[in-house]
């Protein structure tokens, strides 16, 4: 008689308590390899600055769950879920204190791993001075972890399956969904929404876009306004989108607030002897870019918050992916967006760019919105030349002038002339442009002028006058 199955352990517990009581970890060979390298590590590195830094935080950071299989014949831990993150911690700490315990070990089975870990060491390097900080702030003990271990192998597959479907470590994107289908009535409404939820956040093939829309750009639209510029995460972001939403007065029924997509009439025309005609709004469709919303409008639960994300999701389509469905002026500003904005340019800046584009058109459509492209472009510019090294920060700059804050003047303008009025009335932007001197085509800096200058078809020596570019267009 085979001896019962041992119970699934969970608990809480810290970087060092994962290592804790487990004398060899192993990557086994069916894993995919380590694969995190230099831009998700920086990424992690940018949040637990903001977390333990600029927020001086004291709290445990909390970094999702880690889930073992203990292979009892092999007397040895298997890591299932959680790799990427303990490795890239390992590596961290390791050039922060330079040597580890033998009990902080992880034997990896592919070979593929090692180009990735080297990536990711060499660029741990060059964050030295971040690292003490950080290490000075005893972070490695303050980073907290759901554990489990399993005793079999079917139990540690099915707990991963129930983990990334439907239970622990879930995103907030999944309990926004799940919450807000709560909220519907009629099961049709909500197969339709939960269907159109998947198939958005499939839109990419390595990550979920739900994520990105929802962290990058709805929360900060919604919530970056006077000099209030708090970086977004998961307890904010289910803060703004699930506690922070309203009961409308019946289900499956939602009021609407006037914008430029829910007005009956947008001007007034008067004959000589002062009778007039109102002049109707055309802008009614059943595009979902062109649902009657705003980006900062407060939201109801259930099938008004699942229409509010179809069609943010459906305008970020139609602005920067590839949609020939749009007018002249869309297709030049997804060419200049290509150009100008490529994978060179800092993800902080290609985000901030993307955002304020998405809050224009939510109050102007396509009305000269390539002229407020240049003059944005103008004003993001002034913080790539201004800057060597380009950080999440850096939004705050735009957002922290001691005018206003860019993003509450595209969202209240009545004109987008008060938009660019705005731009170009600050100063020290043009000064950053007059202050350019010989720039080496082979940094980011240097690129970045290269790739404007291209699509302007200027000379580099015409960089320096760059505010003047804004009355030419």
């Amino acid at each position: 008689m085979s001896a019962p199955a041992r119970p699934i352990r969970v608990n809480v517990t810290s970087l060092p308590g994962i290592f804790a009581g487990k004398d060899k970890i192993i990557i086994p060979e069916y894993q995919r390899p380590y694969e995190w390298g230099k831009a998700k590590t920086a990424e992690l590195l940018a949040d637990l600055e903001d977390y333990f830094l600029t927020q001086n935080s004291s709290s445990p950071y909390y970094m999702g769950s880690v889930l073992f299989f203990y292979d009892h014949k092999e007397k040895a831990y298997e890591i299932i879920d959680g790799q990427q993150r303990i490795t890239t911690l390992l590596i961290l700490k390791k050039t922060v204190e330079e040597t580890l315990s033998s009990k902080q070990d992880i034997e990896f089975k592919s070979h593929l791993s090692f180009k990735a870990i080297k990536e990711t060491a060499d660029f741990a390097k060059d964050q030295k001075a971040l690292l003490d900080r950080l290490a000075a702030k005893d972070i490695f003990r303050k980073l907290e972890f759901t554990q489990v271990i399993t005793y079999s192998q079917d139990d540690s597959f099915q707990f991963f399956d129930t983990q990334n479907n439907r239970g622990i470590g879930l995103d907030a994107t999944d309990f926004l969904k799940a919450y807000h289908l709560r909220e519907i009535s009629s099961e049709s409404l909500q197969e339709r929404c939960a269907v159109l939820w998947e198939k958005a956040a499939g839109r990419k093939k390595k990550e979920n876009f739900l994520h990105e829309l929802f962290y990058r750009y709805l929360y900060r639209a919604r919530t970056w306004r006077s000099k209030n510029v708090a970086f977004e995460n998961k307890p904010r972001v289910l803060a703004t989108f699930q506690e922070q939403t309203e009961n409308a007065a019946h289900r499956n029924e939602y009021p609407l607030f006037a914008n430029v997509y829910n007005r009956r009439a947008v001007s007034r025309r008067y004959a000589e002897d002062g009778s007039f005609e109102n002049i109707t709004s055309s802008l009614i469709s059943s595009n979902p870019e062109f649902f009657p919303f705003n980006l900062r409008q407060p939201i109801f639960k259930g099938l008004h918050f699942f229409h509010y994300t179809q069609k943010y999701n459906s305008l970020h389509s139609l602005l920067f992916e590839p949609n020939e469905n749009r007018s002249e002026a869309l297709h030049e500003l997804f060419r200049f967006y290509n150009k100008v904005y490529s994978e060179d340019m800092s993800v902080y800046l290609r985000n901030l760019f993307k955002l304020a584009v998405m809050m224009y058109f939510d109050n102007f459509e396509d009305d000269r919105i390539l002229k407020f492209a240049y003059h944005l472009d103008y004003l993001i510019g002034s913080i790539r030349m201004g800057q060597k090294l380009i950080k999440k920060e850096s939004a705050q700059l735009l957002l922290k002038s001691p005018a206003h804050n860019l993003l509450d003047v595209i969202a209240y303008a009545y004109s987008p002339v008060e938009i660019f009025d705005f731009i170009t009335s600050i100063p020290e932007k043009e000064a950053v442009y007059k202050g350019i001197r010989k720039l080496s085509d082979d940094n980011v800096r240097g690129r970045y002028r290269n790739r404007v200058v291209a699509y302007f078809q200027k000379k580099k020596s015409d960089f320096t006058y760059r505010k003047h570019w804004l009355h030419e267009k």
